[in-house]
């Protein structure tokens, strides 16, 4: 392009669009063709006039205006400019009555030929201002910022307003050359009044399938305007109709010679594929035919695996089948998918070619990504939030190699060698197929359905076979699970139930008693309480899956000082407040004075679940014996006239039995009451109200009430009431003759007074309807209470507080109330009073039994306000940021006050004694500065002035110089000038301002750890569940937010010294060496271009699924190996069924195939078994899964719980409590272990905390 060309006023772009304007106008004017087309779109013109500002393009097929005049189109390719801007002119033009006068459309053409798509490495200058197609994989996202279109300028002289539209392809603004009135040069921008668009800058680059060898991708910038914005995300495949735009270089000394280029998109549109690029001609079809039915075809394809790699023929014929993956598609009734990939782990020692696989699989695969784990982080694996010059200095959002490889398969080298969070970062994309992103103000979720092959190294250097994979590597342990008695808060069918966690998963393990033990079970119907990360809002979410499985560890009880507890396996996470930000912390890392994340409130009921119980339709659920005698009675007469089998005495005593209340009208039943045969001469109405007298009847039932039956057969509800307490006796009797229709009785002694009401109709109502529980220490709060809206639970508590001041032996029944509380948005505590002794004044003592105290009752109960300090935000974990930004000397105290405060009490405390206007104005400025800048732009934006003087400029030089020597600001140098920008110490601050000022609206509270201890489990077993999306739910005595969290095969490689195996390695080795004949026997089987091509066939075009044979084989399999579980091992796991399944779909697709037959699963079978007994063997030739995802096996734990068990009875034998090693050792070898094996445990034991040594070879339990 000549000089000339960019300058003058529009400059570049410009210039030409107008000689391409002028050359039309020769050629003969478009502006009678261009109407005359966008006339026959009149119906689509009117329907975007509708819509609009909301939609504001109108869509062009390019075949449909070729169809109109080829000459037109002919134009748009090589002159777009000229030719959209003639159509958006003529598209303005037209009357449209219900648009205003200065309504902008756009138009965007699609389907361009094929004649026009330019692959990325193929742009060249030829394409400089032509109408092109590219496609690529979006590799980076920016924010969408404001861009001005045409800018308003004032003459700084006569003030003279000039407006100037400003070109595409600049990088700076366009002012007026002089003054059409003045004839000055001197100009002010006023940007409140200048005319602005919606831009967005990505950066797309090649698919990976297209690429070959080491070949790296290419890389273009793309433009969106308005609403070709926000329209794709990282990650996505794109189609690309643009025009190629040249961006001159950043001022600088002298005139930069190199351009940047760009393309202006006119229409951007995701696009779903897989392997379409791999262009499959008519005798690639033919070869790939013939390969799927040669009887040979899968040892073909596992010798065209690395074949100059001697061995591991099980390592390659797994690799195999991760290239072809399982059958895509399946989707759960819920809407989700199930996972396809295959993930293998290849573990083992230094020099046995891990490696060369990974990099001959990176280079045979069609789609792939080689990363190595020293360098990789866990957003260069799943998605960064980076700021740089790619979009103004704004934050952009970069895809990883996850992403990027999504359909393929991601290598991923010296995976030991990665960070454990950068490990755990894998964890959602392995098993959802999802990345979810939260930095940086950024939000967003990306598809990862990327298999995943890594290699590992053991940590000691060389793969020890009997010792399990979790001390040789580290890899995080992922089954987390709480204990059975652990109190759950969930909706089954619409009912909020407050149930302890294993009642409730037992009961469906019981209705699916076909599935294998210990498999998850899939629901559909419950939902449980969790909080939303990101608006940090408890609320009602679906569960997925319910877990049981067996355990044989000991669980971490954590009791906080709200009284609140829960008991959970070694290393499941409970939500902390840390540092700043709220994360899940594991319970074996957590210690006393944590803060602990609570609900503040849960979402309260604003109504009824029913209005009203109907008496004799609920009793007819009732077991047939205990409602035996019960009638209707009153029955309306013209009842009798519609039943044919009517007794006559039924019909004298106007009665029906219980059975015939279906025959009667909703308005019939309410006119009858129920009486039971031998029973009271009064009867009961036939629905009761759902209100305040119900309620209270129930908050004093659960306090003071019992139900029994008499000898007499009597069906008695008692209440016990203390002698005073005259007014609860006169309302409870009031209450049963308004509701039930009832005279209470009440007998009387010395101390107390009963009221007893005995009445059968009542009694099942209370006992079988409500679920009224017998026994002071298995009370609970019935279910209906949960149910109803607010101002009833009130009358509830206040009922229950009245007859027994919220004081209960029933630990159920208190965390009941916690959680009853917790709906009306009370933050209570509880008090345990534990065991001790009683002696009386005969002399004789006992033992009296713990019981729960609600703290401060009657000032809870009689306001309705919880804890304030719960409620508060704690400043310990923000004090370091705030420290950073305070220009005082702050040291945790809230400044300018002597007494110490140690939490935030609310929003106008926040903003008063915290947040005050300096402190405000620094974190706007730091986020301001997210944006690299000169002191200059600085200057600009904080003074909000176009023109700054020196001194001004200076003044915030040295108040960025200020922020520089705290940390909070870095600062580098480009063309001799320096820019700033907010250092991640500076970012980490200003998070933790926002993460408080969220938190002041949240639903959250926090409260610190007392105590944390090991128990025992209360079972045999352990639960969980999945909650798709949050992964967290509230559980535990009083409610706590526990949260809950991967390779289908590990394969161990081993350098073992075999002299005959050696010497087949080294033939194989050096015929590497020699001549071409030699080499002819070590070359792949299938060439490596039609392995691809045959790969990429299969995953399109095959779906196999399981013949009955087949899921019959994989059912006797998988049941089989389970019932091998013995002894708290665990032989297989619903992981490995499902690893199975994907197996075995993969094998059938290898041969093209659309059934999975048994001689898939029988491949899938062997090769899991060759994995089980190479690494999840015990010592004792037992199969235990824990080997693999357990921190320690079954056999590793039985030797831990056995030194623990030596040492306590050494302590407590002797007298100076010390436990001598040669005694340790001796009775260690009684249970076989060895020297090594006891040394071993008592270095861990010491390092966690749990034992000491005091003295040389002597040792102590800590506490």
């Amino acid at each position: 392009m000549k000089e000339e060309d960019t300058k003058s006023t529009g400059s570049g772009s410009t210039e030409i669009m107008k000689r391409e304007e002028t050359l039309l106008k020769r050629q003969g004017s478009n502006k009678e063709k261009i109407p005359n087309f966008l006339e026959s779109k009149k119906k689509e013109i009117n329907k975007l006039a509708e819509v609009y500002p909301e939609k504001k393009s109108l869509f062009i097929d390019y075949e449909e205006l070729e169809k109109f005049d080829i000459v037109l189109v002919e134009k748009l390719l090589q002159n777009p400019d000229a030719v959209i801007s003639q159509f958006e002119e003529a598209l303005s033009d037209l009357k449209v009555p219900m648009l205003k006068t200065d309504a902008k459309f756009y138009v965007r053409f699609t389907n361009l030929p094929d004649a026009n798509f330019v692959p990325v490495k193929h742009l060249a200058s030829e394409h400089i201002n032509k109408f092109i197609t590219v496609e690529g994989i979006v590799n980076r996202i920016g924010d969408i910022l404001p861009k001005v279109s045409t800018g308003k300028f004032v003459c700084n002289r006569c003030g003279n307003e000039m407006w100037v539209e400003q070109p595409k392809a600049k990088r700076f603004l366009t002012s007026p050359i002089v003054c059409n009135s003045c004839d000055r040069r001197d100009f002010r921008f006023v940007p409140e009044e200048s005319l602005f668009i919606d831009i967005q800058r990505m950066e797309i680059q090649e698919s990976l399938e297209i690429l070959k060898g080491g070949e790296q991708a290419r890389k273009v910038e793309i433009w969106t305007e308005e609403d070709m914005t926000d329209r794709v995300t990282a990650g996505d495949k794109v189609i690309v109709n643009g025009i190629l735009r040249l961006l001159p270089p950043p001022k600088q000394k002298g005139t930069g010679s190199v351009y940047f280029r760009f393309l202006d998109a006119n229409y951007i549109e995701p696009v779903e594929k897989e392997f379409e690029e791999l262009d499959i001609s008519e005798e690639d079809m033919k070869e790939i035919l013939k390969l799927s039915k040669d009887p040979k075809i899968y040892d073909k394809l596992i010798d065209s695996i690395a074949p100059s790699i001697y061995g591991y023929r099980e390592v390659k014929e797994a690799i195999v089948l991760q290239l072809f993956g399982g059958r895509h598609g399946k989707e759960l009734p819920d809407g989700t998918h199930v996972r396809p990939d295959i993930h293998l782990l290849m573990i083992g020692d230094p020099g046995v070619a891990k490696s060369r696989i990974l990099q001959y699989v990176d280079e045979i695969a069609p789609k792939s990504v080689y990363v190595s784990g020293k360098s990789t982080t866990a957003g260069g694996l799943t998605a960064i939030a980076e700021r740089d010059e790619f979009a103004e200095g704004a934050w952009t959002l970069k895809a990883g190699a996850l992403v990027i490889a999504g359909g393929g398969i991601a290598c991923i080298d010296e995976f030991d060698k990665m960070e454990k969070a950068d490990q755990s970062s894998m964890h959602e994309a392995m098993e959802q197929q999802t990345i979810s992103v939260a930095k940086a103000g950024i939000i967003a979720k990306f598809r990862a359905n990327t298999s995943i092959l890594a290699a590992s190294n053991p940590k000691f250097s060389r793969f020890d076979l009997y010792k399990p994979i979790g001390e040789q590597f580290d890899i995080p342990p992922t089954l987390l699970s709480v204990d059975k008695n652990e109190p759950i808060i969930l909706k089954e069918n619409g009912i909020i139930k407050c149930q302890k966690i294993g009642k409730i998963i037992d009961k469906y393990y019981c209705l699916n008693s076909d599935r294998p033990e210990q498999s998850p079970v899939y629901v559909d119907n419950i939902e449980v309480l969790a909080f939303d990360p990101e608006t940090y809002k408890i609320e009602w979410k679906p569960v997925k899956y319910l877990y049981r499985h067996k355990i044989n560890d000991i669980l971490f009880s954590i009791r906080l000082d709200s009284g609140r507890s829960v008991n959970v396996t070694r290393g499941h996470s409970i939500y902390v407040f840390e540092d700043g930000e709220i994360k899940p912390k594991p319970s074996d890392q957590i210690k006393a004075n944590d803060y602990v994340v609570i609900p503040k409130g849960l979402p309260s009921n604003t109504f009824n679940i029913n209005s009203e119980i109907n008496l004799p339709k609920e009793i007819l659920k009732v077991p047939k014996k205990d409602r035996i005698g019960i009638f209707l009675h009153d029955v309306p007469m013209e009842v009798f006239d519609g039943l044919k089998d009517a007794k006559s005495w039924w019909i004298k005593d106007r009665k029906l039995p219980l059975e015939y209340v279906d025959n009667l009208t909703e308005d019939e039943i309410k006119k009858c009451t129920l009486k039971c045969k031998g029973g009271v001469n009064t009867g009961v109405p036939t629905t009761i109200p759902i209100n305040s007298d119900l309620m209270r009847l129930l908050g004093y039932c659960v306090a003071e009430g019992s139900l029994c039956i008499t000898n007499s057969s009597s069906h008695l509800m008692s209440l016990a009431f203390n002698a005073k307490e005259k007014n609860l006796v006169c309302d409870v009797k009031n209450i049963s003759k308004r509701l039930f229709n009832h005279n209470a009785k009440t007998t009387n002694d010395k101390n107390s007074t009963k009221v007893n009401i005995a009445n059968k109709i009542i009694y099942l109502l209370f006992d079988k309807i409500l679920n009224l529980k017998r026994g002071a220490k298995n009370k609970e709060i019935p279910w209906l209470v949960f149910n109803v809206k607010s101002e009833l639970q009130k009358e509830f508590i206040k009922a229950y507080h009245d007859g027994d001041y919220c004081v209960t032996v029933s630990k159920k029944l208190s965390s009941d109330l916690l959680y009853l509380l917790l709906q009306n948005d009370v933050i209570a505590s509880v008090h345990k009073e534990y065991p001790k002794k009683v002696t009386f004044p005969d002399g004789h003592s006992t033992i009296s039994r713990p019981y729960y105290s609600l703290v401060d009752a009657d000032k809870k109960v009689k306001t309705f306000k919880g804890v304030k300090w719960y409620q508060r935000i704690p400043l310990e974990p923000i004090k370091a940021s705030i420290k950073e930004l305070s220009q005082s000397n702050y040291k945790g105290n809230y400044r300018g006050k002597k007494r110490s405060t140690k939490a935030i009490s609310g929003e106008k405390w926040w903003s008063k004694k915290i947040m005050n206007s300096n402190l405000a104005l620094r974190v706007e400025r730091l986020e301001t500065l997210q944006k690299t800048m000169t002191v200059e732009d600085f200057t600009k934006i904080c003074s909000g002035k176009s023109q700054i003087s020196r001194t001004e400029r200076e003044g915030f030089r040295c108040y960025l110089n200020r922020l520089l020597k705290k940390g909070l600001v870095e600062r580098k140098k480009i063309n001799r000038s320096y820019y700033y920008y907010t250092s991640e110490k500076g970012k980490k601050a200003v998070q933790t301002i926002k993460t408080v000022e969220h938190l002041l609206d949240s639903d959250l509270g926090f409260v610190k750890v007392r105590e944390i201890k090991k128990v025992n489990s209360s079972s045999e077993c352990v639960y969980d569940i999945s909650v798709p999306g949050c992964e967290n739910f509230i559980a535990g005595f009083g409610g706590v937010i526990c949260h809950n969290s991967r390779f289908d095969l590990i394969f161990p490689i081993r350098d073992i010294l075999d002299t005959e195996q050696d010497k087949k390695i080294a033939d194989h080795i050096l015929k590497m060496h020699k001549g071409q004949g030699e080499l002819d026997e070590i070359k792949p089987k299938i060439e490596v271009e039609l392995f691809k091509r045959y790969i990429a066939y299969a995953r399109i075009n095959i779906y196999p699924v399981l013949s009955d044979d087949s899921a019959d084989k994989i059912k006797e399999y998988y049941t089989t190996l389970r019932a091998s579980s013995a002894g708290g091992r665990i032989a297989a796991t619903a992981r490995q069924l499902e690893a199975l399944v994907r197996l075995s779909e993969a094998s059938a697709k290898t041969r093209m195939s659309g059934v999975v037959t048994i001689s898939d699963v029988e491949r899938a079978i062997e090769l899991t078994n060759f994995v089980l007994r190479e690494i999840a063997t015990d010592e004792t030739g037992a199969i235990d899964q824990d080997r693999i995802i357990a921190e320690y096996p079954k056999t590793a734990r039985d030797r831990i719980h056995s030194i623990e068990n030596i040492v306590r009875e050494l302590c407590q034998e002797r007298e100076d409590r010390l436990a001598p090693l040669e005694e340790i050792l001796e009775k260690a070898a009684e249970s076989k272990i060895d020297k090594g094996g006891v040394e071993k445990v008592l270095l861990e034991l010491k390092i966690k905390g749990i034992l000491f040594e005091p003295k040389n070879d002597k040792w102590k339990w800590v506490g």
